[in-house]
């Protein structure tokens, strides 16, 4: 089973939820991931690996495909310079509300230098939706 925790636009309600998760049925879990998020200009957010607490979704998937799919959008190309990908696939633990340790999952994070780079700005929540009033849980 391919395990992904997603926190910007892979979310149920995003905008990318629809077309590249959706149609693979993936089961769905309230979950945390360490890490503090940053806005991007672009409208979507950044994952980094420093002291704090991100919600997000575990996705649970039947089929290991989807990870091709998501490192195109992701623009993550295994074996490629990190500097040159926008986003870093890592396997990460996943945790529950109350900090209990729920499984090891992959995660698209951006190195503190690639947000610097891309104008990135600290996000004050620890969880994102494009719509900051919406809320999908």
């Amino acid at each position: 089973m391919l395990k992904v925790f997603v926190y910007g636009t892979l979310q149920p309600g995003e905008a990318n939820f629809p077309r590249y998760c959706a149609p693979y049925h993936p089961h769905i879990e309230k979950a945390f991931i360490p890490g503090k998020l940053y806005q991007l200009p672009v409208g979507y957010p950044a994952l980094t690996p420093e002291p704090g607490w991100v919600e997000g979704c575990l996705l649970r998937f039947r089929d290991p495909n989807v990870l091709g799919k998501l490192d195109v959008l992701e623009d993550y190309q295994p074996g490629r310079s990190p500097s040159l990908n926008e986003y870093q696939r890592l396997q990460a633990p996943v945790y529950t509300e109350t900090k209990t340790i729920l499984t090891e999952a992959w995660v698209y994070g951006m190195t503190p230098e690639k947000v610097a780079q891309l104008g990135g700005t600290p996000f004050s929540g620890s969880r994102w939706t494009a719509n900051q009033n919406f809320s999908n849980f």
